[in-house]
């Protein structure tokens, strides 16, 4: 999974806000870092994340922004 490829500093904060879903403040409070870092680092994480989905992937979405297809650059069927 691509959030494997993350370096720890942004894996860690998205495990916990997005796969555990803790609120923000739960994020600093764990790992024991001001409330603005913690936001900054997913907000950051989010960005990579999204680059590395960018970078291989192609999405089509519909009128809802609900995802209708997807596919691979340079992937053949």
């Amino acid at each position: 999974p691509f959030i494997e490829e993350l370096s720890a500093l942004y894996r860690e904060v998205l495990l916990l806000s997005e796969i555990e879903g803790l609120d923000q403040k739960e994020v600093a409070k764990r790992l024991k870092i001001p409330l603005a870092t913690a936001k900054a680092r997913i907000q950051r994480g989010k960005l990579k994340l999204k680059k590395k989905f960018d970078d291989c992937c192609i999405f089509e979405c519909g009128p809802s922004g609900a995802q209708i297809h997807s596919d691979t650059f340079g992937k053949e069927d």
